[in-house]
């Protein structure tokens, strides 16, 4: 290898790294915080103080929020599961008049942006189907998400 490409790979190993300190210290940073006797997030610490998980198993609000969690994730994960077994059990082992269109069609949710996807999906839901929005709707809207997902995985 010349030098030249040497140090253009050195250099992008460099960034790659960099870039994902970036992303990763802060995440690992909020485990530090919760345990902060402050309520604004920053340095220095104000005390040690188990405050904030007291509030978490004390707010009902955050326990129904993580039952209907489960629910959407439960609810989400079986029917794309089921869905995604199925469609990739077909493609690949069957050959049928417009198979490729069909699998591009499926495969389209990965790539739209998520908030253009939800954004149409809730339009098609209210106005043209007319159902209330409910954990069945968010739930729709994660299976249509996941779906291709799982059928790239099955399918390779």
């Amino acid at each position: 290898m010349r030098d030249g490409s040497r140090r253009g790979f050195n250099g992008l190993l460099v960034y790659a790294v960099l870039y994902i300190i970036f992303l990763y210290v802060p995440v690992l940073l909020l485990p530090l915080f919760s345990f902060n006797n402050s309520t604004i997030v920053a340095f220095p610490l104000k005390g040690f103080s188990l405050r904030w998980y007291e509030e978490l198993f004390r707010d009902k609000t955050l326990h129904t929020a993580l039952f209907n969690s489960l629910v959407v994730a439960l609810i989400a994960s079986v029917i794309s599961t089921t869905l995604a077994t199925l469609v990739a059990r077909s493609v690949t082992f069957h050959r049928f008049p417009g198979r490729s269109a069909l699998l591009g069609l499926i495969m389209s949710p990965l790539v739209l942006p998520e908030l253009i996807l939800a954004i149409a999906l809730l339009v098609v839901i209210r106005q043209q189907f007319d159902l209330p929005l409910s954990l069945y709707a968010v739930a729709f809207g994660h299976i249509l998400v996941c779906t291709p997902y799982a059928i790239a995985v099955l399918t390779a």
